[in-house]
C-alpha cells in the first residue's frame, strides 16, 4: 500500500471512531429482559430507576421510552450515482459551477429532492479500491467490542405503536459495556449499558413522530478521537439526524453535517511525529472541502452522511445523568 492509501485509510480512521480506545472497566449486562406486546414500555426493574427527560403536556405516560443502540454504522454512499441520504446543508443546489460550493456539485435524495450535501459519498469509490471495505468491517468490529456504542432514548411516547406522536423527546449519548454478539455478527437485542458520562450527549425536545419518522436538526457533535496516544474532540456542526422505525421495533436512519476540515487539519498538523500523514492528511481534507467558504473563496468544513440501524436496549441510571 502506498503512502497515499495508507494516510487515506489513516483519515477514514479519524472520521469512524476507528482510534477510540476501549473502556477501562466493562459493566455486567442484564439480558433478562421480559417480553412485550409493546414496542414501548415503562422502564424494566433495574437498580436505580431512570428518569425521562422532560415530559410533554400531551403525554399519557412520560415513562414510556425506547432506548436503542447502534449496531451498524456505514458511509451515506451514491445509491446509484447522484442519488444520496442527506440534507440540504447549506440551502443551495450546486451543479459544480457555483463558487459558493467551491465547485462541488450536489446530489439528489432518493424522494427526489435537490441540494443534498455529502461530498463525502463521492470519495467512497476511492475509498472502496484503497480497502474501504475493511474500514467498514473495523468500524463493525470497534461497535461489537463495545469501543463505540452510540445510543438514542427517545421519552413522552403516547403511541405503542411508534407510528405517531405530536411530542416526543431525544437525548443521543454513548454507552459503557462489553455487548453479546449474535450468530449474524451483530449486536444482540435487549443488552443494558452504563452511560458514557466522559463523552458528549445531545438533547432534543418536543419532536414529532409522523408515520414512524422523527427528524431533529441543528444540532452540533463532538467526535471523541485518539490520535498517536493524544485525545481529540473533532467537531461536526449543522447536524440532522433522521430515523425511521420499522415493523419489528428497530430504528433506522443517517446522521448527516459539516465536519470542520480546520479543526481536524490544526489538531494533525500539531502532532508530534505525524510525519507525511500530519502533512498530507490536511491537504486532503481541505481538497474535498464543499461548505462553509472564507472571504478568500476557501471552503473549511466538508459534508457527509453516515447510516445507522439501531436496536432495543437499555440503559443503567448513573446519579442524575438522565434527568
Amino acid at each position: 500500500m502506498n503512502c497515499y492509501q495508507s494516510t487515506f485509510l489513516v483519515c477514514l480512521c479519524f472520521l469512524l471512531n476507528a482510534c477510540i480506545p476501549a473502556p477501562n472497566a466493562p459493566v455486567d449486562l442484564d439480558l433478562s429482559v421480559p417480553p412485550t406486546m409493546s414496542m414501548i414500555e415503562a422502564l424494566p426493574n433495574q437498580d436505580t430507576e431512570l428518569e425521562p427527560l422532560h415530559s410533554c403536556d400531551s403525554s399519557v405516560d412520560d415513562q414510556r421510552q425506547w432506548t436503542g443502540v447502534i449496531y451498524e454504522l456505514k458511509f451515506g454512499r451514491e445509491e446509484p450515482p447522484g442519488i444520496s441520504l442527506g440534507y440540504n446543508i447549506d440551502g443551495r443546489n450546486s451543479d459544480g459551477q457555483d463558487a459558493d460550493s467551491c465547485y462541488r456539485s450536489d446530489l439528489r435524495s432518493p424522494e427526489g429532492e435537490e441540494g443534498i450535501d455529502n461530498q463525502f459519498a463521492k470519495i467512497v469509490p476511492l475509498i472502496e479500491a484503497v480497502g474501504g471495505e475493511a474500514i467498514e468491517g473495523l468500524t463493525q468490529g470497534i461497535i461489537n467490542q463495545g469501543r463505540l456504542l452510540m445510543m438514542f432514548h427517545l421519552t413522552a411516547l403516547d403511541d405503542e405503536r411508534l407510528l405517531e406522536d405530536d411530542c416526543i423527546h431525544l437525548e443521543s449519548f454513548y454507552g459503557l459495556g462489553t455487548p453479546q454478539i449474535g450468530t449474524q455478527g451483530f449486536l444482540l437485542s435487549g443488552q443494558t449499558f452504563d452511560r458514557d458520562t466522559n463523552r458528549p450527549a445531545t438533547n432534543s425536545e418536543n419532536l414529532t413522530l409522523n408515520e414512524g419518522a422523527f427528524e431533529v436538526r441543528g444540532l452540533e457533535l463532538d467526535l471523541p478521537l485518539e490520535v498517536f496516544d493524544q485525545s481529540y474532540l473533532f467537531e461536526l456542526d449543522r447536524v440532522l439526524i433522521r430515523g425511521r422505525f420499522t415493523p419489528d421495533g428497530e430504528l433506522h436512519g443517517f446522521i448527516s453535517g459539516a465536519l470542520n476540515v480546520e479543526a481536524v487539519a490544526r489538531r494533525v498538523e500539531m502532532i508530534d511525529g505525524g510525519g507525511m500523514v500530519a502533512e498530507l492528511v490536511p491537504r486532503f481534507l481541505r481538497q474535498q472541502a464543499d461548505l462553509s467558504p472564507d472571504q478568500d473563496g476557501i471552503c473549511r468544513s466538508l459534508s457527509m452522511t453516515l447510516t445507522f440501524k439501531a436496536k432495543r436496549a437499555f440503559i443503567y441510571a448513573d446519579d442524575d445523568a438522565l434527568k
